[in-house]
This record gives structure tokens, C-alpha cells and sequence, in this order.
């Protein structure tokens, strides 16, 4: 059965299988190459998010061929997004963008995404995300282009052991009465969950993380159980938490994935503790420094952050839009457009 977009682009699609997966990062490898984005997928990555999908890899994941090569990439992640939300991920050979296959491509993953959804979820809205670094000004015009909005602002900060100084070593001898900072282990999981929920509560955007989706992401493939840490009151609950990862291939920096404090501890140090202890394990691991990101809005993370050694390197940018009102609206517009001739 002929793929929607064998008709609006020169390429042939078909759902992804994992036969793909190792053609699918020899495109995502050019694509790196060419554009040097922050955020980059392993092979183990994308077998991660694969085995995750399940069976809705067919309905989800598409590719594009020019004859037997993998030179284009559909994906609605919706299992990396808890609540009404799916992020929808284009990419294109750099020897194909001239063809403008990444506009008709996205046009058409937002009317899919949002068909795909109504199935399950017919009376529910549905938030559409993308996301691109700040430098990339042609995909950032697309997304704009397409009716996204910008709304959120994520800076990648990294530190290298090797330029701290003593930076580390002085914030590993912080400590705070009424708290015990430990390993993360697996008897703390729900108790991090629950601490999670509260830290991010009021966040813009948040949504609460339920008990499976909490199990999923700390099973895996890239979770670092043996790299994160727990901050527990008198009573051992957990009041704070810092839940540590490893991307990419090369293994050589620990990323921090999440960082929270509940409200009633903030402004005592304990999420520096927690950092530092963090930091401190991927140098005993050997390797050479350490990765988080940073929502703009919190600006006093990025000066915390600072303070230990981190610097900011890379901004990622967040677009949004909602269906079906956004749909509608834009639709509204390109009806007025026309009628003014232009």
C-alpha cells in the first residue's frame, strides 16, 4: 500500500522496522556531521526508543528511501511525553534539503499525528512539540512557518573535570543538617517518583509522571542507577534527587537527566549537594565531565550551575502549537490569504 508522502515527496516511505535502525543512524550521523546539533541518538538510543514503542513503531516511525538508502526520517514520539503530547521529529539528508521534502514531510506529520491520536482520543486536544537548536535558522523558519510558536528556551550546560579547579572537591564537603544524601536504589523509586511530581508541580508545562512511566525511564537502557543519588529527611523520604544517564557512543561525560528539590527544602544547598555527589561519580567512572540542561525560566539554576563549574554551551528551542485550534486558526488565515490574493 502506497505511504501519503510517495506523493508529495520524490522519495518512498514506508514504516520503520528494526532492520532500519542501523540505516536510520547512518542518516542521523550525516545529519550530525553536517548541522552539529546538541542533541544526538546512539544506535542504542534508538533501539531504546524502539523496543519502548512497541508495536505503534508502524504507525509512528516512517522513513524515506531514494532507492535502497534511508535518506529521511519521520517520527511521532509520543512515549517520551507523558500527558497529551507527542514530538514530532523530522530529518533530511543534507544532499536532499533542496528538494524542500523536510516543509511537505512536516505539514503532513502534524495532520498524521494529530488522525493517529483521534483514534484513542477523540475529544481531547492534543499539544504538538518540536524542538531544534537556536543556530539552525532553516528548520527554526520551518516550524515557524508551519504556525509553531517558540516557548521555551533549553540551554545544554558542561563542565570538564579537567578545568574545574577545586570547585568540585569544595562542594563535596557541603552538607545539611536533617538530610542523608545515599545511592540511588531501587527501594527509593517511589519515593523519587512522588518528590518528582511535587518539585515539578507548578512548572509550565509539567505533567505528573505516573507509576509505569516512572519504571520505564529509569529502566532505561541509558539510566545510571549507580551514578545518581537520593536526599533523605528523618523520616527517609526523599526530599531531593538527582537521577544521572549516559548518551551517545563515545561515553564520556554523565548527564544529569533530572534534578529536583521539594519546595520546603529549596534554599539550603541541597540541590548543589546532590549535583556534586553526581559529578563526583562520573569522574570515579572515569570519565571526563558532566551535562545537563537548563529551562531558561529558571535562571537561578544556570548561576548554581555556573558556581560549580558548568558552562553553557548549546540553546535548544521549543515550538508548539495545539490541535485542532491551531489547525483551525491557521486554516482561517490561509482562507483570508487567499481571499486577498495573496
Amino acid at each position: 500500500m502506497a505511504h501519503p508522502l510517495d506523493d508529495l515527496t520524490p522519495l518512498t516511505w514506508t514504516s520503520a522496522t528494526f532492520d532500519d535502525i542501523e540505516s536510520i543512524h547512518g542518516l542521523l550521523t550525516a545529519i550530525y556531521y553536517f548541522d552539529e546539533p546538541a542533541e544526538r541518538w546512539s544506535v542504542e538510543d534508538l533501539e531504546d526508543a524502539f523496543t519502548r514503542a512497541g508495536a505503534a513503531v508502524k504507525e509512528t516511525i516512517f522513513v524515506g528511501r531514494d532507492q535502497d538508502s534511508i535518506v529521511a526520517l519521520a517520527w511521532h514520539n509520543f512515549i517520551d511525553y507523558p500527558g497529551d503530547r507527542v514530538r514530532l521529529i523530522g530529518e533530511v539528508h543534507p544532499a536532499y534539503r533542496h528538494q524542500k521534502i523536510g516543509r511537505k514531510m512536516f505539514a503532513w506529520q502534524r495532520e498524521a499525528a494529530w488522525d493517529w491520536w483521534q483514534l484513542e482520543h477523540p475529544n481531547r486536544p492534543l499539544t504538538m512539540i518540536a524542538q531544534v537548536d537556536e543556530k539552525l535558522s532553516g528548520k527554526r523558519g520551518l516550524y515557524l512557518h508551519s504556525g509553531m510558536r517558540e516557548v521555551r528556551w533549553f540551554i545544554d550546560m558542561h563542565c570538564s573535570f579537567a578545568e574545574m579547579g577545586d570547585r568540585l572537591d569544595r562542594a563535596l564537603t557541603l552538607g545539611l543538617r536533617g538530610v542523608r544524601v545515599m545511592p540511588f536504589a531501587a527501594e527509593y523509586a517511589e519515593s523519587t517518583r512522588v518528590c518528582h511530581n511535587e518539585a515539578f508541580g507548578s512548572v509550565w508545562g509539567s505533567e505528573p509522571i505516573d507509576e509505569i512511566a516512572w519504571a520505564e525511564s529509569l529502566a532505561r537502557s541509558q539510566s545510571r542507577p549507580e551514578w545518581s543519588w537520593v536526599a533523605l529527611d528523618d523520616d527517609d523520604q526523599v526530599v531531593g534527587y538527582a537521577l544521572n544517564a549516559s548518551y551517545g557512543e563515545d561515553d564520556l561525560e554523565g548527564w544529569t537527566d533530572h534534578l529536583g528539590v521539594r519546595p520546603g527544602w529549596r534554599g539550603l544547598g541541597l540541590a548543589r549537594i546532590l549535583l556534586a555527589r553526581s559529578l563526583d561519580s562520573f569522574r570515579t567512572a572515569g570519565l571526563d565531565g558532566g551535562g545537563l540542561g537548563v529551562d531558561s525560566h529558571n535562571g537561578g539554576g544556570v548561576e548554581l550551575y555556573r558556581s560549580i563549574g558548568y558552562e553553557a554551551t548549546d540553546t535548544i528551542i521549543q515550538y508548539e502549537c495545539i490541535a485542532p485550534e491551531d489547525f483551525e486558526r491557521d486554516d482561517m488565515r490561509d482562507s483570508r490569504q487567499k481571499g486577498s490574493g495573496r
